[in-house]
């Protein structure tokens, strides 16, 4: 995401811990070191925020336990209790500076199925910034859906819905692309239950599917330009902020 903004002549940056142990939003350092980036935001620029969905979503569901009465998940798994604290660290994190940069562009994104966005503390984000839930899709190998809360209304020409004619154009894209590869790819694979049915778990290239593709990026920056012009006076710098920039 950070590229595509350069190459548009915009400063960018990226906070990700896949870039720098220094990009750990769990740890006190890691924590300023994203504020110290969010300060130097000119007060209408853009922030992109992908937190880490692995144990958020359905493909993990036996592991993260999460349900409406317990969305917080199964916090005696300790991989579950650091996605809960990558998330309520990202929450005050974004309640903090919009209390000094209230005109920001954010974007929060996250798969269709996802907890993320039912957490009782993301619903209050939601309620004291004005945020919109958008369903759209990136152009993955994998058909999945995903929702973007943002504060822009620009932001709304990012919506499109999955259907079924979309299903069957990417399908047939992915098994022309499985064809040629040399390694096939696996995104989910079937495993037997302890009650003896049959369910899905996510494969070993699952994760890839976290990063933004290069038409989605295009799309963001597209919009965020354009809500300068609707949304706010001009700007110059944007954030970053996930567990996956690949483009």
């Amino acid at each position: 995401m950070a590229r595509t903004f350069e190459r548009a002549g915009w400063n960018a940056e990226s906070y990700d811990i896949q870039l720098s142990r220094n990009h750990d939003i769990t740890s006190e350092s890691g924590f300023r070191t994203l504020c110290k980036m969010a300060v130097r935001l000119i007060d209408t620029g853009m922030m992109m925020v992908s937190p880490p969905c692995s144990l958020f979503v359905a493909a993990s569901a036996s592991v993260h336990c999460r349900s409406v009465s317990q969305p917080e998940g199964a916090q005696s798994n300790f991989k579950v209790r650091m996605s809960q604290r990558i998330w309520l660290n990202t929450v005050a994190f974004l309640m903090l500076i919009f209390q000094i940069r209230p005109r920001l562009c954010l974007a929060i994104e996250q798969p269709s199925s996802s907890w993320g966005f039912k957490q009782p503390y993301v619903k209050s984000l939601i309620h004291l910034l004005g945020l919109k839930r958008i369903l759209t899709y990136m152009g993955h190998d994998l058909c999945k859906p995903t929702h973007i809360l943002t504060n822009s209304r620009s932001f709304s020409g990012l919506a499109r819905k999955l259907t079924k004619a979309d299903r069957a154009r990417i399908q047939a894209r992915f098994e022309r692309r499985q064809s040629r590869r040399a390694v096939k790819k696996v995104y989910h694979m079937k495993v037997l239950r302890r009650d003896g049915r049959m369910g899905w778990q996510g494969g070993r290239d699952l994760s890839s599917t976290a990063s933004f593709t290069l038409p989605f990026c295009r799309a963001v920056l597209g919009h965020w330009q354009e809500s300068r012009v609707s949304d706010s006076p001009p700007s110059s710098n944007v954030i970053s902020i996930s567990d996956s920039d690949s483009d």
